[in-house]
């Protein structure tokens, strides 16, 4: 009697226990909704930021972009500097029609004079050249492909046949200069009509090439 009295006992005692509560119904549902909302604001905190570096990416895009244009544009002004540099002028060699020209420094000025001339009297740069034939054959500069432009871009008046003769030490005038056997080198001036100071240039052209030359002069 004792012995089932205490087994009833028993049974009701452990029938009256209460569960822990981190076993209970209602703690579990809120860590699961807690775990859950956790989980969402993370997902949304991620998107923002990735939105938000969105337009950070596309301004550093932009930059970069103005970045390269603006280098493109300072090596395109250094490419220009230097094909300025490359320039023929004073000291350079120019080939054209199978003839070798160099125009050398120390031009002076002279006069025209021609009473049958209406420049007679006119101030006339007499500048320097080295001609050589670098062809196979027998050659001449044609003085009709020969122009000269002043510092205002104007073609000037051809005067070189003024001063066709042969002139001291037998140094022509380029007009004087007829023809040269291959690999023949002859010193001679080239007679333009003075303009004012500035860039002169000398352009060769006979249809098939064109070479300039850029000549500054100062009286």
């Amino acid at each position: 009697m004792i012995e089932q009295n205490n087994k009833d006992l028993e049974q009701l005692t452990q029938g009256n226990e209460k569960k822990p509560f981190y076993k209970k119904a209602w703690f579990i549902a809120l860590v699961a909704f807690v775990v859950i909302g956790g989980i969402g604001n993370a997902l949304g905190t991620g998107n923002d930021k990735k939105d938000d570096k969105k337009p950070e990416t596309n301004e550093t895009a932009n930059n970069n972009d103005k970045d390269k244009e603006a280098e493109k544009e300072k090596e395109d002004a250094k490419e220009k500097e230097k094909d300025k540099q490359k320039e023929p002028g004073f000291g350079s060699v120019v080939e054209f029609d199978g003839l070798e020209i160099k125009f050398n420094e120390g031009y002076e000025f002279t006069v025209l004079e021609n009473q049958f001339s209406e420049l007679n009297g006119a101030e006339v740069i007499k500048i320097p050249v080295t001609v050589k034939n670098v062809s196979k054959e027998v050659n001449g500069l044609n003085s009709f492909s020969v122009d000269v432009y002043g510092p205002q871009g104007v073609t000037l008046s051809s005067v070189y046949h003024y001063f066709s003769d042969a002139e001291d030490n037998d140094v022509y005038s380029i007009a004087g200069i007829k023809a040269l056997r291959p690999d023949v080198e002859v010193s001679a001036f080239m007679h333009v009509l003075y303009d004012g100071d500035g860039d002169y240039f000398i352009s060769f052209d006979n249809f098939l090439k064109r070479v300039e030359v850029k000549l500054n002069i100062k009286k």
